[in-house]
């Protein structure tokens, strides 16, 4: 099935960790899929599924924003659970598997059932190694060694720091944003990204009646709303995330699937219409990445890139300028010296894509500005 000119490119990765670049072509009418095209031009359906517990739980609106999406990747919003062995099957009951060494925090069994994988220390080999490697860094610090019982009863976390860590490292997740912590400052919380789904959740997803208060008449009446009656509820909530996808204008959402199909007679209909309907849109970059073309109040200019600079377009152009080093190299060629503090990096890392295009358009030209497709 042939398209007009597709909008912007979209990258998927699946959970294997294999990659596939896409054409976003445009959002269903009822904005709850969006039409994808490949490089063969075969038009597929992607609707992202989000995270929910019951299936009565449903989204009176759209969830997701109006602009095209750009990535979808697999993500985790907490670690998984973990066991003493590779033993078992992963919905198993709780019986066997190692607890936190916080008091205050007790992994819940339906989030043990719901996460779908669980961690464990490996062979004796190994397990033996990370003990070395501790007790050597325990005895700089003066404290006394762990004997390797000590070690798999998770005396002090140490078993469950060395997993987590290791299974982060692994699936590219940073354990500061991600999961459940306990400290002196903030008491009993949930990170900042699982802090956000939850904010998310609310906002736009109805599973019950909540009382709110009337600002007319000052009275407690109810309405539909989101609530969850505990933190072992909202951490069920947040393990059955298994993706992230992101958008144009920078926001993403957690999902916990997502479905493809070929499109639908109706589908068929709607991309039909779309294709004859859309004007052709004009390139914003040469093929090579060597020029930009800068539009604004109907007038145009061309700029000529570096080799440098137009691997950056490419890299924006393709989605794929969300990782530090990306950053690192931005700040390279447009900044007088390279960044020397983690500041820089914070930065991007809160909003890489707004930041990166704010970044060059603000170098290009003060007064015009750049018009991708997308």
């Amino acid at each position: 099935m042939q398209t007009a000119t597709p909008q912007c490119l979209f990258q998927l990765t699946t959970e294997d960790r294999s990659t596939q670049k896409l054409h976003f072509l445009n959002w269903r009418s009822d904005r709850r899929a969006f039409f994808l095209r490949d490089e063969a031009g075969t038009v597929k359906v992607m609707e992202p599924i989000p995270p929910q517990l019951l299936d009565d739980w449903y989204f009176p609106d759209p969830p997701f924003p109006e602009c095209p999406a750009v990535f979808v990747r697999p993500y985790r919003l907490v670690p998984p659970p973990i066991r003493a062995s590779a033993d078992g099957d992963p919905a198993k009951g709780p019986a066997d598997f190692v607890r936190s060494s916080m008091e205050r925090f007790t992994i819940p069994e339906r989030w043990e059932h719901l996460y779908g994988s669980f961690l464990y220390p490996g062979d004796e080999a190994t397990i033996r190694k990370q003990l070395e490697r501790l007790n050597r860094g325990r005895k700089e610090c003066g404290a006394e060694p762990l004997k390797p019982e000590d070690f798999l009863a998770d005396v002090d976390g140490c078993l469950t720091a060395w997993l987590h860590a290791r299974w982060a490292k692994a699936a590219g997740v940073d354990l500061k944003k991600i999961g459940y912590a306990h400290d002196g400052v903030n008491g009993a919380h949930w990170r900042s990204e699982a802090m956000r789904c939850l904010a998310w959740m609310k906002k736009h997803c109805v599973n019950g009646l909540v009382r709110v208060r009337d600002i007319g008449t000052s009275n407690m009446r109810e309405c539909p709303g989101f609530v969850l009656r505990d933190w072992s509820e909202e951490a069920a909530l947040l393990a059955t995330v298994r993706f992230v996808i992101g958008f144009t204008n920078g926001e993403s959402v957690y999902l916990r699937g997502l479905l493809r199909h070929e499109p639908r007679a109706d589908e068929v209909r709607e991309i039909e219409a779309m294709s004859s309907t859309r004007p052709p849109v004009a390139p914003w970059h040469s093929e090579d990445y060597r020029t930009v073309f800068l539009r604004h109040e109907g007038k145009e200019e061309s700029v000529s890139l570096s080799p440098l600079q137009g691997r950056i377009i490419q890299t924006l152009d393709e989605a794929d300028g969300k990782t530090l080093a990306d950053a690192a190299i931005i700040h390279r060629a447009w900044c007088d010296e390279p960044p020397t503090n983690a500041r820089p990096w914070d930065n991007f890392r809160n909003d890489p894509a707004k930041k990166l295009r704010g970044l060059l358009l603000h170098r290009f030209r003060g007064g015009l500005r750049l018009t991708p497709p997308c």
